[in-house]
């Protein structure tokens, strides 16, 4: 069977063993004993997207020979750090839908969105803290820096009428490019 185009089949299959502990992993770090983050962690699970992110961290570590049970925590996250901001860019957007179904500011709305944005990024950095490697930590955190400039830029940038193509992709790099090269 052929991949579609676009597909993660191709860099996923010779990993899938290590996707599904990190989706298994996710799971339990997702875990409250508060219901509406519970509720919210849930229905997220079920937007879940193409796991690059989670998927170059462990092609990395496996390519480099870096690999440790502290990997599979790394992609974890790494990707509730892009979860957060993917919630958190939603809400700047106002956008109504992701992958097709209700994003989480339109199916509760958007204060309920922002926290749980920010819940996601601190559970996140507890687990990347509870690894042990500041200077993983430290690029991390970089990376979610430049993120959160890369999205202000991204405002900033659709207020005005003449935007360079120079300012465009330093946003783009910014936004998109910091945490997967971190990742």
């Amino acid at each position: 069977m052929t991949a579609s185009p676009g597909s993660m089949d191709p860099l996923l299959g010779p990993i899938q063993s290590e996707i599904d502990q990190f989706e298994h992993r996710l799971d339990e770090i997702l875990q409250s004993d508060v219901a509406m983050v519970h509720d919210v962690a849930r229905y997220m699970a079920g937007l879940k997207g193409k796991r690059l992110r989670p998927a170059l961290t462990i092609l990395c570590a496996r390519a480099t020979g870096l690999w440790d049970d502290r990997v599979i925590d790394a992609g974890v996250g790494v990707e509730m750090i892009h979860a957060a901001t993917v919630v958190h860019d939603d809400v700047v957007d106002a956008a109504t839908t992701r992958r097709g179904k209700a994003s989480v500011n339109a199916r509760w709305d958007d204060h309920i969105a922002v926290l749980m944005g920010d819940f996601l990024l601190a559970r996140a950095l507890c687990l990347l803290v509870s690894l042990g490697n500041l200077e993983a930590l430290g690029a991390v955190s970089h990376a979610t820096e430049r993120l959160s400039q890369g999205e202000i830029h991204e405002v900033q940038i659709g207020q005005q009428t003449d935007t360079a193509e120079e300012a465009y992709f330093s946003m783009v790099g910014d936004k998109t490019a910091s945490l997967i090269s971190a990742a």
